[in-house]
């Protein structure tokens, strides 16, 4: 099996994080939001490529801009059984799991993913979360 790594940086505003020594927490509604975003771009990208070996076309990225919402309503995550494996204190970054739950059409998948939060070298107001699947 594959992994894939992807990061993604969101600004938190800082009345919420501007103060902190620490990421947000594994369950946190922020850092899922996170995850969900990456396994949608991550859904996107795969859909895209499938949809054009089935179809036996190449599908330009400005075509697939018009084509993805009809599509994204069908595709749906969630995140379940999320465990805080492990709290660097040092570092501030939690390291977590879960199960990511997908569905597209008639396709329903469990994957097991590990992921982190962190902030940002500077400790400013972003925050990392690296996803593993």
């Amino acid at each position: 099996m594959k992994t894939y790594i992807l990061l993604f940086s969101l600004l938190v505003a800082s009345s919420l994080y501007g103060c902190s020594q620490a990421a947000p927490k594994c369950g946190d509604d922020k850092t899922k939001g996170v995850v969900i975003k990456i396994a949608m771009d991550k859904a996107k990208e795969s859909i895209k490529d499938s949809t054009s070996m089935n179809e036996g076309r190449v599908i330009s990225d400005v075509q697939w801009e018009k084509e993805w919402p009809k599509i994204s309503p069908e595709v749906s995550f969630t995140l379940d059984n999320i465990v805080t494996k492990e709290f660097k204190k040092d570092i501030g970054t939690y390291v977590c799991a879960a199960d990511l739950n997908y569905s597209f059409r008639k396709i329903k998948r469990k994957i097991p993913i590990t992921y982190s939060s962190e902030l940002s070298a500077d400790k400013s107001h972003h925050f990392i979360v690296e996803v593993r699947w």
